[in-house]
């Protein structure tokens, strides 16, 4: 939580290797009257930073010249604050940020995988299998399949995939209520249930925007050329 007495908004990229934290700001601290409450996950407050633009400047990419890295503002601007007003916490929104992780498997029970292991065969199994122990498994194949999906969108730690299942859970299990795997767009109503790669695949696609297409760009580009047949 940052608390203040004044405005005050600040992301650092540490804060990506916790799963499920909520980041909690909180303004004009001591005046009752004037104080505001802003509360997000961390994909939502990265989300604003790359809007602002500042995931691109050097403060975030090295740590400017007090080699800290992330960046902050104690002047939100005209563009900033349109920004975190749907972050701007009531009784009933507080309700509604909370209960978004109630349902995710296996949290607060004593499963925590380390956030830092990198993303590999055997971690990956690991935390589907912790996270997900109702769905059918999958082979090691396809599991290897998806680490290479996930390393060509950029993801590198257990912990970055904590935060993207969390994020997408309660949504991914109303769109599983409602779709096939073949009609997932279309809406129709079919039961299903996904494996454990499956339900993976589904949160990201939901959560990353980006995974699907460079998934596709990258089978493609390793598609193997059609031979020619010559008379």
């Amino acid at each position: 939580m940052k608390a203040a007495t004044k405005e005050v908004f600040r992301l650092d990229p540490k804060y990506e290797k916790i799963p499920g934290l909520i980041l909690v700001y909180v303004w004009y601290l001591g005046v009752s009257a004037n104080t505001k409450c802003f509360a997000m996950t961390y994909t939502e407050a990265l989300d604003i930073a790359d809007e602002m633009g500042w995931t691109a400047t050097p403060s975030w990419i090295k740590g400017g010249r007090h080699k800290r890295r992330g960046y902050s503002t104690t002047k939100p601007s005209k563009r900033l604050r349109p920004l975190l007003t749907p972050f701007e916490m009531d009784s009933t929104k507080w309700w509604s940020l909370t209960s978004r992780f109630k349902g995710y498997p296996g949290l607060f029970e004593g499963n925590e995988i380390d956030p830092s292991l990198e993303v590999n065969l055997d971690n990956l199994t690991s935390l589907l299998r912790k996270r997900f122990p109702n769905r059918s498994q999958s082979t090691p194949e396809l599991i290897s399949e998806l680490v290479g999906e996930l390393h060509d969108s950029g993801y590198r730690t257990i912990g970055q995939l904590e935060n993207i299942v969390r994020e997408g859970w309660d949504l991914f299990l109303l769109k599983e209520e409602q779709a096939t795997p073949s009609d997932w767009n279309k809406g129709e109503p079919a039961p299903i249930k996904y494996s454990e790669v499956g339900v993976f695949r589904s949160i990201i696609r939901i959560v990353d925007k980006d995974f699907e297409k460079t998934r596709r760009k990258t089978a493609f580009k390793n598609r193997a050329p059609a031979k020619v047949v010559r008379p």
